[in-house]
């Protein structure tokens, strides 16, 4: 987390506490996160990458070189199956195990909580088995910075499901779920997954979990690849987007051309608020395996709203399968091989979470409770876990 976000968290704390409803005083927090960005960029980028969307935002520049980590995660060889869903998904009324140190629980799909902030947090594995976790709670009446960055859920799940990492503040455990390997490592939140599970990243550090070795990373990126390159993408106009690699000399990258899948009106990015900042912009763009590719296109009628995906591959550049979105969608991200979304009609209605499927329609995977925090494989891991649309979306609140 980065000293301006952490001052940021600061100034809010007293502004957050006059909020009634937990969920509401979360997402006011993240808005108010946002609004500190000059470009906040939705995207996750990889070229063969299952992988969510992440705001791109301007890392400390003072962070110092770190030496290789000696106490590291390692990767053995494990059979991992297709992620899936609970078709509904139902907050636990009774006691819940614990998850188990000594032994493997299978692949992790989703990390929740029924309520943001104090409610206790719960893995919910393939096999649809549900263990409760330990992670950071605020306390109750302590107006400390370290309270207020407890007020998320900072927990990430692999793109396979393999791991749970936590934020705990100065570092975040990692756990392998088909295992019982269980490490702490110095990163304070993860961005980004490579699609393989072997590197993980944020904006100051880059870790290596199969030798342990610990990089500066120190720029803005959008993900990592099978090699843990660093990329990125910006917006060509209002019809394609870069995506190109950091790292100064590796190459221009590869435009994609996005308007096959538009109807007039529409475009690859927005300006939420012209009126606060004509520089900002907003777009969202996510890769899958195979060299699949997923770009967000926005329409104003009469709201600003999501109203499709192009999805393509980025071979040719040329993305032209259209799939509409719901009004009320938010973020699309990957799970497995499909683009997934969730949408949410109001604070008090389930949070619904949607596959497109290969002819452009739109599948309902699960229903999760209606002020659930939560992190689903495959999502963004900017800001750990995430609320519903109703309260977290950018574009509706």
């Amino acid at each position: 987390m980065s000293t301006d976000l952490r001052r940021s968290l600061a100034e809010l704390a007293d502004e957050s506490n006059d909020y009634t409803d937990a969920a509401a005083a979360v997402a006011a927090a993240r808005r108010y996160r946002r609004r500190m960005v000059a470009v906040p960029v939705a995207c996750v980028v990889a070229v063969t990458l299952v992988a969510a969307v992440v705001a791109a935002t301007r890392p400390s520049r003072d962070a110092a070189p770190v030496e290789p980590v000696p106490d590291r995660t390692t990767a053995g060889p494990t059979e991992l199956v297709k992620l899936a869903l609970p078709k509904v998904v139902t907050a636990p009324t009774g006691a819940v195990p614990g998850l188990p140190a000594n032994r493997a629980v299978g692949q992790g799909v989703l990390v929740y909580r029924p309520c943001p902030m104090t409610c206790p947090a719960y893995l919910v594995t393939v096999s649809g088995k549900t263990y409760e976790i330990d992670v950071p709670h605020v306390t109750p009446g302590v107006n400390t910075l370290r309270n207020q960055r407890q007020r998320d859920l900072e927990v990430s799940l692999s793109p396979d499901g393999r791991y749970l990492a936590i934020s705990k503040g100065d570092h975040t455990t990692f756990r392998d779920l088909t295992g019982t390997a269980a490490n702490d490592l110095p990163l304070e939140n993860v961005v980004a997954w490579s699609p393989n599970d072997r590197y993980v990243a944020n904006f100051e550090k880059k870790v290596d979990l199969s030798t342990g070795v610990v990089t500066p990373t120190r720029t803005a990126f959008s993900a990592l690849t099978d090699d843990g390159q660093l990329l990125d993408t910006t917006t060509v106009d209002s019809r394609s987007i870069r995506v190109y690699p950091v790292e100064p000399g590796a190459g221009a990258g590869t435009v994609l051309d996005v308007s096959p899948a538009m109807n007039p009106g529409e475009a690859v990015f927005v300006v939420p608020d012209p009126q606060r900042d004509n520089s900002e912009k907003w777009y969202e763009t996510a890769f899958g395996p195979g060299n699949v590719v997923a770009v967000t296109l926005f329409a104003q009628d009469p709201v600003l709203r999501r109203s499709a995906v192009a999805i393509g591959t980025d071979v040719t550049g040329t993305l032209g399968l259209r799939a509409n979105l719901h009004p009320d969608g938010a973020v699309p991200f990957f799970l497995n091989d499909h683009v997934a979304y969730t949408t949410q009609l109001a604070p008090s209605t389930p949070i619904k979470v949607y596959s497109v499927s290969d002819d452009g329609g739109a599948v309902l995977l699960s229903q999760l409770p209606a002020g659930a925090e939560f992190f689903i494989a495959g999502m963004s891991g900017r800001y750990g876990a995430t609320l519903g649309g109703a309260y977290e979306d950018p574009l509706r609140n």
